[in-house]
């Protein structure tokens, strides 16, 4: 097994939890990582930490058999199955309304004049052929249909951690590996592969919003009870984290189940990870979240550090969910290899740039709207999608996504 992917990115963040919850179901997280240990039970007791080693012992002897051989024989089957059926299109291309032939071949202008800046480079192509593997195997999605213009999130670079510093069109290593070990978590289990990915998505863009202190108003494409209601609370200019303790002293309040790894719980993991910033983020609604590498760190440390509130049991890591997940994925799994990483990459910057065109079209028309002018439905050129923050209208993550189409 290979080292883990990250270390503890920030110290331990105030404590936001409520009176009400100290006594209920939800989980708790320590930031300490010599109390995570599993092992660390036995250090002053050696009758419980002997059986809990000969338990952990016996249960890894049988992993193989149990788990690896029947996963292997599952995910060969859903490949087979998917090939027999017509495999789904590798890059879902949404239908967009008011989209013409002359915007198609803008589109395609522009990816030939800006190609240096979208290949994959060349110490990277490992990093992400093992993400888009992951991606398309078991979310039956590219890497931009979870960080990109789909869910207004963009890559920032690792070095730079201000809200509004320059981002970068191709995802560093640290971020490929990182996004790639969070795909097969269980926390996103949720149902469908879409349903995955708006599980995914949102609680990274929580981790953005912790890190930065982020206050405008947040609604989340998830469909969740919960997440409504906090949508009605997490309006301009409030704080996210305190908008969520109040909803989930709400929601506890009515004895609602939240299970263990509810999306209340994993925010409430990352609240118990990152720190408060000292100043407030307020930009405006249409600014992407600017995710760096140390988001997804964060939001793999909080899985990590996740406890039964009643034994105090942790789960497996990230890490481990993820090596599972990757040993028993067969190795037709597209892409295949380097020229069809290439393809399928091509084809997911072409649809990106697609999206980031009606995201301005969009934009256009609203501000038009807003002004009294009449809509002119011309384009006149491409925005820059990693600076194009400076609109003033409402357009957020939760905008409706069109049906996709294959292509």
């Amino acid at each position: 097994m290979s080292r883990p992917v990250c270390q503890r990115p920030r110290k331990r963040a105030r404590d936001h939890t409520t009176s009400a919850e100290i006594n209920d179901d939800s989980i708790s997280t320590s930031a300490n990582p010599a109390s995570t240990s599993t092992l660390s039970i036995g250090e002053n007791d050696f009758g419980v930490g002997f059986a809990l080693n000969k338990a952990l012992n016996d249960h890894m002897k049988s992993y193989h058999e149990k788990i690896i051989k029947p996963g292997t024989a599952a995910a060969k089957a859903q490949l087979e199955a998917d090939l027999a059926t017509g495999r789904p299109p590798a890059v879902q291309r949404l239908g967009f309304e008011e989209w013409t032939t002359e915007l198609e071949e803008q589109v395609r202008i522009d990816c030939e004049a800006t190609k240096s800046d979208w290949e994959l480079p060349l110490g990277r192509r490992r990093y992400y052929l093992k993400l888009y593997k992951s991606c398309l195997f078991h979310l039956r999605c590219t890497p931009f249909d979870i960080v990109g213009v789909r869910y207004n999130m963009v890559f920032q670079k690792d070095t730079r951690v201000t809200p509004d510093a320059e981002t970068c069109q191709d995802f560093s290593q640290v971020f490929c590996d990182r996004l790639d070990q969070l795909i097969a978590h269980p926390a996103w289990n949720v149902g469908t592969p879409e349903a995955r990915v708006d599980a995914l998505a949102t609680a990274i863009q929580y981790a953005v919003i912790l890190r930065t202190d982020d206050r405008r108003p947040w609604q989340t494409s998830v469909g969740d009870d919960f997440l409504n209601e906090l949508a009605t609370v997490a309006t301009v200019n409030v704080c996210k984290r305190e908008a969520h303790a109040t909803v989930r002293a709400q929601h506890l309040g009515r004895n609602k189940w939240l299970g263990h790894f509810h999306i209340s719980n994993i925010f409430l993991a990352l609240e118990n990870t990152i720190d408060p910033p000292e100043a407030a983020f307020m930009p405006p609604d249409t600014t992407y979240y600017h995710v760096t590498a140390d988001d997804l760190g964060n939001l793999i440390w909080a899985l990590d550090h996740m406890r039964d509130p009643c034994t105090q049991a942790i789960f497996g890591s990230v890490e481990i969910f993820a090596q599972a997940a990757r040993s028993m994925r067969p190795s037709r799994a597209r892409p295949t290899g380097r020229t069809q990483l290439e393809t399928i990459h091509a084809d997911a910057v072409f649809e990106e740039k697609r999206r980031i065109v009606q995201r301005d079209l969009q934009l256009k028309k609203l501000h038009a709207l807003e002004a009294g002018d009449d809509w002119d439905d011309s384009f006149d050129g491409f925005s820059d999608h990693a600076s194009s923050d400076s609109g003033e209208s409402s357009v957020t993550s939760n905008t409706p996504r069109p049906a996709p189409s294959v292509v």
